[in-house]
């Protein structure tokens, strides 16, 4: 048998309850495991979930970059994941075209913008820490580059 023949073997599911979608599955390992099924209201949530609160999946439309989506923050929902890291994209492209100061004086408008959704949620905590590392290491290039103006 081959490589490949084996792992498939090993990786097919096999299912144990159709109502409620539990599957048991073969690791690469050889050991089984039971995979958790997902009920019809669960699934429908997660439909709903998609669809009407996100809005299904998000189209980006070209030059999206080009367009004033800094001032706009305000009246997006910064709950939702998408809407904080178009903003967050608008840092990185400040700081890799060199804009350090403006980089720096808009991560911490950001972070005062994210600072109420961050109760604890690791999502959040994780943009938050982006934030502060960004805005030390533009710190750092701008106080550089003003000890080279001054050379």
């Amino acid at each position: 048998m081959s490589e490949v023949e084996r792992h498939n073997v090993l990786m097919k599911p096999q299912t144990l309850d159709s109502v409620t979608g539990e599957v048991l599955v073969r690791k690469s390992t050889g050991k089984q495991r039971i995979r958790k099924g997902q009920t019809v209201e669960q699934y429908n949530e997660q439909l709903y979930q998609y669809f009407q609160v996100e809005k299904g999946p998000m189209q980006t439309p070209e030059g999206w970059m080009s367009q004033d989506v800094m001032n706009a923050s305000e009246k997006n929902d910064l709950s939702l994941k998408q809407n904080r890291l178009v903003l967050l994209n608008w840092a990185y492209k400040m700081y890799y075209l060199g804009e350090w100061d403006k980089c720096d004086k808009y991560c911490l408008h950001l972070k005062d913008l994210f600072g109420p959704y961050n109760l604890g949620k690791k999502k959040i905590q994780k943009e938050m820490e982006e934030l502060d590392y960004m805005i030390e290491k533009c710190q750092l290039k701008v106080v550089a580059k003003q000890l080279q103006d001054n050379l």
